[in-house]
């Protein structure tokens, strides 16, 4: 069997007939289509991000890192059912009850956390719980609650903190019982709560400057025992109850717009609990679960627990901490003076979480963009084969063997 020559120049293999035929226009239009498509679809899912999210029901929220817990001086007074504000870098606690139903408080206490102490405030001018409280500068606002007979009122006080000194404003429009309430822009909105045992859904702003007031839009559900706190120049109405059931839903206030709109449902359902922001973050904390949001990801996730499980306490940030003040919550019903902090800590990225759900504008652009590609690649690959000429027995010239079925060795 005679061999063949060696060092063929590269040329006799491809003209060779069972040589590669290529298709020069089909695979420079395959090679643009996979990069362009891909690109394109990259673009609309970014078009997208704002749609729902999708659902990943088997994967658990994260835990936020490195935050804990840890319990300050207690309070002179044991209360509950009270309200509770910053000021000046200083924690208030006003008025309350020492049970559910009992004696109603007119003590204040005021917070100084750089000596970890307590000291007594300026009192009410009367006895009161079930109200709500704002600030706006030095000035501590007070709007409703409930009399001894549980009958809920308009009464509308300010306290100038730096003078201890008391005034009435005008009354709220209708009786309001534990109203949720924050400051945004200087105007304090008061949303919810309950007119004479009833849950309602009204939604009030009280202007300072002005001492007047203006309803707005209607909360979508009527709820009470909910809580409200400013982010991102929007309220966020969390959970409470619904015909007395605890509620998971969360709503969002535009002031601008005057309008509400659905925001993502907390993990479980709360009442009696309280909300407050740190470092453009907002927390839900009540007894039965701890959740954090963060507004460039739009998820609740899992925070610490509260070390003592307690509702009807007071929530509030201070000093990139939130504090848990009083409340009861050991089954007896009775009021308690402790104080917990909780530091949310400095690894607190959103990316580190694992989030309950992805944005459908990605899951479009990976998922059609991975499969779109694969095809691509593969009708590429596809059209530069060999083809080998009609009446070839040789598919391929370095296949070691002649077209006559000799060997070459």
């Amino acid at each position: 069997m005679a061999r063949q020559q060696l060092g063929k120049p590269i040329s006799s293999y491809l003209d060779h007939p069972g040589a590669r035929s290529w298709s020069p226009s089909l695979g420079c239009f395959g090679a643009a289509l996979t990069l362009l498509i891909p690109l394109a679809l990259l673009v609309i899912g970014w078009s997208l991000r704002g749609l729902p999210n999708l659902p990943i029901p088997q994967t658990r929220p994260g835990k936020v890192p490195e935050a804990h817990w840890s319990a300050t001086a207690s309070m002179a007074v044991p209360r509950a059912d009270f309200a509770a504000v910053a000021v000046d870098g200083r924690l208030w606690v006003l008025g309350g009850s020492t049970s559910a139903g009992g004696t109603r408080l007119n003590t204040t206490e005021v917070y100084d956390p750089a000596s970890d102490s307590w000291r007594a405030g300026p009192a009410l001018q009367a006895a009161r719980s079930a109200f709500s409280a704002a600030t706006v500068g030095q000035t501590i606002y007070l709007f409703g609650g409930a009399t001894p007979d549980q009958a809920s009122t308009t009464t509308v006080q300010a306290l100038d903190t730096t003078t201890g000194q008391w005034r009435d404003l005008a009354p709220l429009p209708t009786p309001l019982a534990n109203p949720a309430l924050a400051q945004l822009g200087g105007t304090i909105y008061l949303i919810g709560g309950e007119a004479n045992g009833a849950a309602v859904g009204t939604v009030y702003a009280y202007t300072p400057a002005t001492n007047n007031w203006r309803t707005l839009a209607a909360l979508p559900t009527a709820r009470s025992a909910l809580a409200v706190a400013p982010l991102e120049g929007k309220l966020y109405a969390l959970g409470g109850l619904v015909n007395g059931t605890a509620s998971a839903a969360v709503d969002v206030y535009d002031p601008v717009a005057n309008q509400w709109t659905s925001g993502a449902p907390l993990l479980a359902p709360m009442a009696n609990f309280g909300a407050a922001i740190i470092d453009g973050r907002l927390y839900a904390v009540s007894q039965l679960s701890h959740e954090m949001l963060d507004p460039r990801v739009n998820h609740w996730v899992e925070a610490e627990a509260m070390p003592t499980p307690r509702e009807a306490d007071g929530v509030v940030a201070l000093n990139g901490s939130i504090y848990s003040i009083g409340g009861h919550g050991d089954g007896t019903r009775q009021s308690s003076a402790l104080v917990e902090a909780y530091v949310p800590g400095a690894a607190t990225d959103p990316d580190n979480f694992q989030l309950t759900g992805i944005n459908r504008g990605g899951s479009i652009a990976v998922i059609l963009g991975f499969f779109v590609t694969v095809g691509l690649i593969a009708a590429t690959v596809s059209s530069n084969r060999r083809r080998p000429s009609p009446g070839s027995r040789n598919p391929h010239p370095f296949s070691g063997r002649s077209s006559d079925g000799d060997s070459t060795r």
